[in-house]
């Protein structure tokens, strides 16, 4: 335990003094380096300065929106919504819950969708992430008192690449399809909102639960998402000049970089970016 709390400390030194260098250097250090997918969090917390440049850095031709005029009408009703309900509960949240219990409520809900990552990763031909999915699944929900405390974590198990269907028919080959906004959902496109029925229908958590606690469960993960991503999301609205624009592209990025984090090597022969 205390040589990983001694890694966790240092790798945390060592990537305060990265984000401390010149911006000239980080440039230089890009132009030389060759380009990689990175597959990003969910819990991950972007800078404004970052979602401009993924928005600059996005090349017009990778963007397929024909429905722009219907989905930045939908940004709008979903930023209304955010403005008047979310935010404020959010907000309201995270003054009166303590980090400590925000915690076990993340943990809890990133526990539920265990099985479907176990799914998703066999489906994707990724045993070894199948494995690691059902092991922190196990541990977690048995040891973690119903997924609340990272046990597998302390145990030794990896963390596992988060799979949905979605990504699936990505792995599969099919293209993204037109983006779309979706009500109260948000980002997505075709292939993803396809992917989320699928996903709705292959959950046992589906048919565990009765249809109010299914609600329940929902409305807390909306809740919980908009706290762990506030300051990513505040900034984008506040700070950049074409917030629609600016989180299309880190949601195209962010699926892309999802879809090929285990798949570059085995499954396409070669990364095509037209195909996802």
């Amino acid at each position: 335990m205390k040589i990983r709390m001694m890694k966790f400390w240092l790798c945390s030194l060592a990537i305060a003094a990265m984000w401390q260098m010149p911006v000239a250097d980080a440039q230089a250090a890009e132009a030389k380096a060759p380009a990689t997918a990175v597959a990003a969090s969910n819990d991950d917390y972007l800078s404004a300065d970052l979602a401009e440049d993924d928005y600059l850095n996005n090349s017009a031709e990778e963007i397929s929106d024909p429905l722009e005029r219907l989905n930045r009408g939908m940004f709008a009703l979903n930023r209304g919504l955010d403005i008047v309900i979310l935010r404020p509960v959010s907000q309201v949240y995270k003054f009166a819950v303590p980090e400590f219990g925000r915690d076990r409520v993340s943990h809890f809900l990133h526990n539920l969708n265990e099985p479907l990552v176990c799914l998703n990763s066999l489906l994707q031909g990724d045993p070894q992430n199948m494995f690691v999915s059902f092991w922190r699944f196990v541990f977690n929900s048995t040891l973690g008192v119903f997924g609340l405390f990272d046990i597998a974590t302390e145990l030794g198990v990896p963390q596992q690449n988060d799979e949905d269907f979605g990504q699936t028919l990505g792995v599969w080959g099919m293209s993204t399809g037109p983006y779309l906004v979706l009500p109260l959902f948000g980002p997505s496109n075709l292939r993803d909102t396809a992917g989320l029925g699928v996903d709705y229908v292959t959950d046992p958590f589906t048919y565990a639960m009765e249809s109010h606690e299914r609600y329940q469960v929902a409305g807390v993960r909306v809740i919980d998402t908009r706290t762990r991503m506030g300051r990513i999301i505040d900034d984008v609205y506040d700070s950049s000049l074409d917030p629609y624009a600016t989180f299309r592209s880190l949601y195209l990025q962010h699926r892309k970089a999802q879809v090929t984090n285990n798949t570059a090597g085995d499954k396409l022969d070669k990364y095509n970016p037209n195909r996802l």
